[in-house]
């Protein structure tokens, strides 16, 4: 299975906003969810993550939650921070 993702930035590159800040404001927004334990940096989706994203395709198949213990192969956000 091939495994895609999503990058997302601001359009003001010099744009300094925290990693907890971000994640606080999407989880507040139903983008994000619950951080993921045992996976560093990442958080479930949220309640409104696929309504506010579209997945296009020929009936599009989302894993939204791990198959099995240390599956990483789901829809999840994972947050870095650039400098």
């Amino acid at each position: 299975m091939s495994v895609g993702s999503l990058f997302l930035h601001p359009s003001d590159a010099g744009l300094q906003v925290g990693l907890d800040r971000l994640t606080s404001y999407l989880q507040r927004t139903g983008f994000a969810g619950e951080p993921i334990a045992g996976l560093q940096d990442a958080t479930n989706i949220g309640d409104r993550f696929l309504q506010l994203v579209t997945f296009m395709g020929c009936s599009p198949h989302i894993e939204v939650e791990p198959r099995w213990p240390g599956d990483e192969d789901f829809c999840h956000i994972r947050l870095h921070q650039f400098e």
